[in-house]
């Protein structure tokens, strides 16, 4: 059977499975809204995702005992997340990056046991049955099947075992939740291959709809290099598979004699706690063990020492020790070895102690901005610059500070800006080498972890011989340094300039950043074409922030019992002052705090405007608001209801679209992570249409309009980052909106 005839064939759910769902998805934060329920052993693709829920979901409920993934595309790639419930039910409202996005689900049963830490990798049964107390087991392939006491996990060996025949058969697998990439590709033998090679198949990996593992790789250099490049394709990696044999120790330290177990153990730990700093994912250590060269009382002694840490180490979620030609589990006669019965009779711990769930946020708010026309004299004499405005769970240890590199403005016209001169590098390296950057850094307080979802805002000004060109790098507390991402700047003329967006929600070292860590980053400007100025700030005296950094917290996603307030209807329209009318009603209320009304410019970031206390009548209340505040762009708003428990839900979201003789068309939202931005204006005429253009003035896509349109739908999912202007033409008139794909 075809791959593509297949994937439709799986649609076909009996009436009798339905009844036992085990996945119910909504179209609204809350698990409200109207609803669908996928059940197991079944991919729903685009259209075929129930009740019309395609791109349609803000929340889910997960059952206890279940594995679901849920991706923005039909091949199972891009953004995405698997959620897995092994705790207790799990109720979350999707990530920001998931909402109204998903077109592809699987839900899987997990197994009826616990499964602990400590497997087994052998391509022989007998000697897996043999050394028994194991929950899990893998065997380079991914022909055989779980039994009612162990879990089997596949692994794709080579690109051969990624063909459309094999895939359909580990789709119709049982009892299967996660998936493990290639072994040893960077070593000479049948799986070898160079990282351009290993994509393409992993991307087909993805439609599986499994929690997804890496290669194991040799050399970390391949596997960075691996997990770059799925990075940039928006490939999924959940865990990070690693072999470790200490071969740069026994090539150094013969002879094998003065080898001490405790040795062996300190590198190990070194080596996997480098690779957590590095990927910040969890470690399934695939195969690993004392060195084939050393004795087989080094071997016990290991054992006897690293398995209990390995229990104990939060990162490290899977493991199996590797027994061959070094060291047996097995005699010939079938009985265990001594190095068997160490692995047999270590009682390992569970795997999967707490449910796992996609911590970025849902409602991304601003964790600290900074304002530069709020700083008197910042150019000249503030020698840092605090945060403006930063949320009650953060602290900012260290405030913008400049490098020792950097030389204060020398004159009052960078007076409401803040920053400095002498920017004359070429390179990012040489920015750091000569100490020519800013840096500051922020924590989370009151037992928050904390996520970091982008750096939604620069307003700068630079000199006609200033830096173009801006790299932002991070450290979290004090391990290794990481780039967070590029961006190209203006052209070399003096003025002020707006940076593009910078997303942070891909990198995994900046979700779920624990309180008692810090994030240090640092803003190096370069490609200077001489001794240059680079300044925060628009030179503008309003409200807006300069510098923003956008996120959440980590419990935030999680759905609270239902609020008793019943919020029935949330409107607004334009007065002829210019001022929006908000007006509510709400059906009951109980046990009702108050409503904080909040707004945005570009419908991803919401600032409180108002606190309006509840009257907490049990027949329900109406209210109105006045925003006086003179708004000449579209603008949005939401409703924060917070009851006196300190849960709380968000309303949906309304729009104003602002009109006047010099504006037409407008985009929402104005940040994509992917999927669509919507395009209104005015009634168009016959023969308008709207582009999508490229910063460099390069035609990406055309939609023709039809006579009477008000709005266009524009897809963004083929993008690549950056900015986009939507070109609305008709009549020989042509107006412009700008959007950012992040």
């Amino acid at each position: 059977m075809c791959f593509k005839k297949f994937f439709l064939l799986i649609h076909l759910v009996s009436v009798v499975s339905l009844i036992n769902a085990q996945l119910t998805i909504y179209t609204d934060y809350n698990l409200q809204g109207n609803s669908g329920t996928c059940v197991s052993k079944t991919i729903y693709l685009g259209n075929n995702i129930p009740n019309g829920l395609n791109n349609r979901i803000k929340s889910i409920s997960l059952a206890q005992g279940y594995i679901a993934t849920l991706a923005d595309s039909t091949d199972g790639t891009g953004e995405r997340f698997t959620y897995m419930s092994s705790k207790s039910a799990i109720n979350i409202n999707l990530s920001f990056h998931l909402q109204n996005k998903v077109s592809f689900i699987r839900v899987m049963r997990l197994p009826s046991f616990k499964v602990k830490k400590k497997g087994v990798c052998s391509t022989n049964n007998n000697e897996i049955d043999s050394i028994g107390n194991t929950t899990w087991f893998y065997d380079w392939n991914d022909k055989d099947v779980s039994t009612p006491t162990r879990e089997y996990a596949p692994m794709a060996f080579m690109w051969y075992s990624t063909r459309d025949s094999f895939i359909t058969k580990l789709i119709n697998k049982d009892s299967i939740t996660h998936y493990i990439a290639y072994n040893e590709p960077d070593v000479n033998g049948p799986s070898r291959m160079i990282v351009s090679q290993a994509i393409p198949p992993f991307k087909k990996m993805q439609s599986v709809g499994l929690r997804m593992g890496s290669p194991s790789a040799s050399y970390i250099h391949w596997q960075d290099t691996f997990a770059r490049a799925a990075r940039e394709q928006k490939l999924k990696i959940d865990y990070v598979c690693v072999h470790w044999y200490d071969w740069g120790a026994y090539m150094t330290t013969h002879p094998d004699s003065i080898v001490s177990a405790a040795g062996i153990l300190t590198r190990f730990k070194s080596f996997l706690a480098a690779v957590y700093d590095y990927y910040r994912k969890p470690i399934w250590i695939t195969e690993f063990n004392a060195n084939e060269h050393r004795t087989d009382s080094v071997h016990h002694e290991f054992m006897k020492i690293a398995l209990p840490w390995l229990d104990s180490c939060s990162y490290v979620e899977r493991y199996a020790y590797f027994f061959g030609n070094d060291v047996r589990s097995i005699h010939p006669n079938g009985s265990l070895t001594t190095a068997g019965k160490i692995y047999r009779d270590h009682e390992s711990v569970d795997a999967y102690p707490e449910n796992i769930v996609d911590t970025r946020p849902a409602f991304p708010i601003s964790l600290a901005s900074w304002q530069a026309s709020a700083v008197l004299q910042g150019g000249l004499n503030q020698s840092t610059f605090a945060p403006t405005k930063i949320h009650s769970n953060l602290t900012a240890p260290l405030p913008i500070t400049r490098g020792s590199g950097v030389v204060l403005p020398p004159t009052s016209s960078s007076n409401g800006y803040w920053g400095g001169t002498s920017f004359s590098t070429t390179t990012a390296e040489d920015g750091i080498a000569d100490n020519k950057f800013l840096t500051f850094s922020l924590k989370s307080k009151n037992g928050k972890s904390v996520n970091y979802h982008s750096i939604n805002k620069i307003n700068i000004r630079i000199g006609s011989t200033g830096p173009i060109k801006y790299r932002i790098d991070y450290v979290v507390d004090n391990g290794r340094t990481f780039l967070a991402d590029s961006i190209s700047g203006p052209l070399r003329v003096t003025g002020n300039y707006t940076l593009d967006s910078i997303d942070l929600s891909t990198i995994s070292n900046l979700q779920n950043v624990p309180p008692t860590s810090t994030v240090t980053f640092r803003i190096i400007p370069y490609d200077a074409s001489g001794t240059g100025s680079f300044l925060i700030g628009s030179g503008v005296n309003d409200t807006l922030p300069d510098f923003e950094i956008i996120g959440g917290f980590s419990d935030a996603n999680l759905v609270s019992a239902p609020l008793p307030t019943k919020l029935i209807n949330f409107q607004l329209k334009r007065n002829s002052g210019n001022q929006i009318n908000l007006h509510w009603s709400t059906s009951s209320e109980i046990n009702c705090s108050h409503f904080e009304l909040e707004r945005s410019t570009n419908g991803l970031t919401f600032y409180p405007i108002a606190t309006i206390t509840g009257t907490n009548s049990t027949n329900g209340s109406t209210y109105n608001y006045i925003d006086k505040h003179q708004i000449n762009q579209q603008t949005y708003y939401r409703l924060k209801v917070i009851d006196k428990d300190g849960n709380y839900v968000y309303s949906h979201v309304l729009i104003d679209v602002f009109s006047n003789s010099n504006t037409n068309i407008f985009v929402y939202p104005t940040v994509s992570a992917n999927g669509l931005v919507k395009a209104t204006f005015k009634k168009v005429v016959k023969n308008a249409h709207l582009m999508v253009v490229d910063v460099h003035g390069k035609l990406v896509s055309t939609y023709n309009l039809q006579a009477g349109a008000t709005y266009q739908n524009v897809e963004t999912f083929a993008l690549q980052k950056g900015t986009y202007f939507l070109v609305l033409q008709q009549e020989g008139d042509m107006e412009v909106a700008k959007f950012i794909k992040l």
